[in-house]
């Protein structure tokens, strides 16, 4: 290590409240690299900083504490005698006016200063795909919503998820890049990744397709995930696993999809969860094995190739297209 570090904790403390310097990071970053002990360290520390950040968030309502301050600022309801002073009353007035100031200032620097106010964006019938003030590109699937906000003072991005959700991040050496969603979390290490938890699902999923993450919650280090592989986490065993990532985890993303021997329920679930029109099978054709590719296709054409290919009719309105056959015999 090119400089002894004669604190640790305290260097940690500042890079977890964006106190740190460029040295401070660079020093930092050179210490975790250096055990696989002192990441494991750090991240142990991130942990506790996030859950009682989490903690300690509370939601600022603009309306209640005007309401509270004008309550302040309004005098009892009481007869002023002719002969008061006109000095107090100026005193009065000003500390009032001060006491607005100081209001406005504090809200104005809660809101516009320290954190930005929220990026939100929402994929209700097809996916989404957009740019996050920090940079990143972000696509979201199709029934999914984020909350985007950006701390100056901490230098963190924090993203929060519901449904899924692909990140390409602007990787800066000073900042953080957490995405949360309800007890999870996944900590960007420069990378490209797709996080998966739809509300009621029993497993979140994080692949990774360039560089690497930390996924984990408050009760559990979690595992560190580096491309291209993938990470699950299993709500009702609460643990995590690693598994090798598959060719259509994010295809709602490209619209590529490859399917080698997969049986026709399978094949039309996964087009139904990427497309606003929805493919119908019937249960005699459900098991028919698919070998098939397609490349930002339409799902009108994909129909169309999947019919072909085992000789099926079709039945379309607009909202719908019917797949029907007598089985897989041929």
């Amino acid at each position: 290590m090119s400089k002894p570090i004669h604190d640790i904790d305290n260097l940690i403390a500042r890079h977890l409240a964006g106190e740190s310097t460029a040295e401070d990071s660079a020093l930092l970053q050179e210490w975790r690299a250096a055990s696989e002990s002192n990441e494991k360290y750090f991240r142990q520390l991130e942990r506790i900083f996030l859950q009682t950040h989490r903690a300690a968030h509370v939601t600022f309502n603009e309306e209640e504490a005007w309401r509270r301050l004008k309550q302040k600022m309004t005098p009892d309801k009481k007869v002023i005698p002719l002969h008061k002073n006109r000095s107090s009353l100026s005193i009065y007035f000003r500390i009032a006016a001060s006491i607005t100031f100081i209001a406005l200032f504090g809200f104005i620097a809660w809101k516009y200063l320290i954190t930005s106010p929220p990026t939100q964006i929402a994929a209700v019938d097809q996916r989404v795909v957009d740019t996050l003030p920090g940079g990143s590109t972000v696509v979201v699937n199709k029934k999914s919503s984020l909350e985007y906000r950006y701390n100056r003072i901490r230098k963190e991005h924090r993203v929060k998820l519901r449904g899924e959700a692909y990140f390409e991040i602007e990787k800066e050496s000073d900042q953080t890049f957490i995405v949360e969603t309800e007890d999870l979390f996944v900590r960007d290490i420069g990378t490209s990744f797709n996080l998966k938890a739809y509300p009621g699902s029993n497993t979140v999923e994080v692949v990774v397709d360039e560089g690497e993450v930390f996924f984990f919650n408050m009760n559990n280090e979690g595992i560190h995930i580096k491309a291209p592989r993938k990470g699950i986490y299993n709500r009702t065993t609460k643990q995590f696993e690693l598994a090798q990532a598959e060719t259509n985890d994010t295809s709602y993303k490209s619209r590529a999809f490859a399917f080698v021997g997969e049986d026709l329920q399978t094949v039309v679930s996964r087009l139904n969860a990427v497309y606003e029109k929805q493919i119908e099978i019937s249960e005699a054709i459900a098991k028919c094995p698919l070998t098939v590719s397609f490349d930002n296709e339409d799902i009108d054409e994909i129909s169309q190739i999947i019919a072909e290919t085992l000789g099926l009719t079709i039945t379309e309105t607009n909202t719908t297209i019917r797949l029907d056959g007598t089985g897989c015999g041929n």
